[in-house]
């Protein structure tokens, strides 16, 4: 149905959902600046909606293939990467007197440190491509039945190779081996828990956008180069 090469169409849905996934990541970054209390526990608020751009790249990589995922994740990487450098140059652009205390509330929000930025694009790379390739491939080896577990086993995964990433690039150094693991392990298991309790609403959603799209429920993908999309487009 959908081409990306010259003048194909390309699905409405398919759209939407790419910009819901670029918009939550973005926003992902800007609720990271908040500490939030839920019961007994300190949160960031980029919690609360980061994990769903994981969730929204296996629909996608589910429905229409691994090179559309692809295309996403790489989109969503572009934009967030924009977003975070123009926020940066307007952070050292210093403001008018008059709005000194606005100024520095801007600081705190949006003058991460480079490290920062480097490790948070690095693990989002990595942690929503193996979260594809493992949803992709699993289908690919006989498993397209089993959708519940394909999305789990990629959601723990995908969260796993997220937080292997960005805990050392971003804090080792600053702050002790055994607090940094502390942190990993915690963000590791909210955010699975966060992505494997949505999976009885995913899969029916995925179901229902299957039939609407007209998507035969089979992997077409072979190749699962995360640069190929730059080289050849995609195409289903």
């Amino acid at each position: 149905m959908m081409k990306l090469k010259n003048s194909e169409k390309v699905s409405v849905i398919f759209l939407r959902l790419g910009m819901l996934f670029a918009a939550c990541l973005i926003a992902a970054n800007i609720f990271e600046t908040k500490e939030i209390v839920v019961g007994s526990l300190t949160l960031t608020g980029g919690l609360l909606i980061f994990p769903l751009t994981y969730v929204i790249c296996r629909i996608v990589c589910e429905v229409w293939g691994f090179q559309w995922a692809s295309l996403i994740i790489w989109m969503g990487f572009i934009l967030n990467f924009l977003f975070l450098v123009v926020a940066a140059i307007v952070d050292v652009i210093p403001g008018v007197a008059s709005a000194d205390v606005l100024n520095q509330g801007f600081h705190a929000i949006f003058g991460l440190a480079p490290r920062i930025t480097v490790a948070s694009c690095i693990a989002f790379l990595a942690g929503s491509f193996v979260s594809a390739y493992v949803m992709s491939r699993r289908k690919q080896r006989g498993e397209k039945s089993r959708l519940a577990g394909r999305l789990a086993m990629s959601s723990v995964l995908g969260e796993a190779a997220d937080s292997l990433l960005f805990f050392p690039i971003a804090l080792l150094g600053t702050t002790s081996v055994k607090e940094m693991f502390v942190q990993m392990a915690f963000q590791f298991v909210l955010k699975t828990a966060y992505e494997i309790i949505l999976i009885p609403v995913v899969v029916p959603a995925i179901r229902q956008l299957k039939k609407y799209e007209g998507v035969e429920d089979k992997e077409q993908d072979t190749n699962h180069s995360i640069f190929d999309v730059f080289r050849r487009g995609v195409q289903q």
